[in-house]
């Protein structure tokens, strides 16, 4: 904006000017220079749409599943139809009876495929007498 006001103002000036060549190059130059400024303002909004465009399609966004109250061994079934990855933060040694507890980031949030989703689990309840 401040590039195309002082284009103007330049353009008034030069109408000033006695020599009629001199003027029309002014006026040539600001026209140009006026044009290539505003082309460049549209192109570089476009193109970065553009390029969000291919990071999306490139790298897409994965939507993180209910991991909650699952069994270690379907949670990891879950994690591997999608994108993410599954990392365990407790315990150190897991069972695949194990169950989740809680997990980071909570279902339902949109992140870049490859991430990692970090779970808490814990042991079953014993099974009580029939």
């Amino acid at each position: 904006m401040t590039l195309v006001s002082s284009l103007v103002i330049l353009a008034v000036i030069s109408l000033t000017l006695t020599d009629t060549d001199t003027r029309s190059v002014l006026i040539g130059g600001i026209a140009a220079s006026a044009g290539s400024a505003i082309a460049f303002y549209f192109s570089s909004q476009s193109a970065d749409k553009a390029r969000e465009d291919i990071l999306n399609a490139t790298f897409g966004r994965e939507t993180v599943p209910n991991l909650v109250d699952k069994t270690f061994l379907d949670a990891t079934k879950s994690i591997a139809s999608s994108a993410l990855t599954l990392t365990v933060r407790t315990p150190d040694k897991p069972t695949d009876d194990m169950l989740v507890d809680s997990q980071t980031p909570v279902a339902g949030v949109q992140l870049p495929k490859g991430s990692p989703v970090s779970v808490d689990l814990k042991t079953p309840p014993a099974a009580g007498p029939a």
